[in-house]
């Protein structure tokens, strides 16, 4: 399969600007369901992307969570869940996963970030995963 993008490949901006404003094109509107990649085995996502904007998550068996700094732009979706990707490296951290994902057709993949502080714009302590979600409606 593909390569998981590496973290450091990223520009040094950090985040990309949010969307203002945003309505989610009627191919991305759905639920998605997936997982990401981790030493520890697959951890289980589900992506729910409603028709006023609103993407929630759900980590494993942790609560859902609403999509903060959501960026959509040619296709590439991206923004920071407050929420764990339950990895030993992670458990020392209260911290936020940043995703960057692609969408393709009927896929969304790309990378789920670990970031060690919530306000850090840059990916000092960024653990990248791989992440593969597929719509199922």
């Amino acid at each position: 399969g593909p390569v998981p993008p590496r973290a450091a490949r990223r520009p040094a901006g950090g985040f990309a600007a949010p969307t203002r404003d945003f309505v989610p094109p009627g191919n991305l509107v759905g639920r998605w369901t997936g997982q990401v990649l981790r030493d520890e085995g697959a951890l289980p996502v589900i992506l729910d992307v409603r028709p006023d904007g609103k993407i929630a998550g759900t980590f494993g068996d942790q609560p859902t969570v609403d999509l903060a700094n959501l960026s959509f732009k040619d296709g590439r979706l991206s923004g920071a869940f407050p929420t764990s990707l339950q990895t030993k490296d992670s458990e020392r951290y209260s911290y936020v996963v940043y995703l960057d994902l692609k969408l393709d057709g009927e896929r969304l993949f790309g990378a789920a970030v670990a970031l060690d502080n919530p306000k850090s714009q840059t990916f000092v302590a960024g653990l990248s995963h791989w992440m593969d979600l597929h719509r199922v409606r």
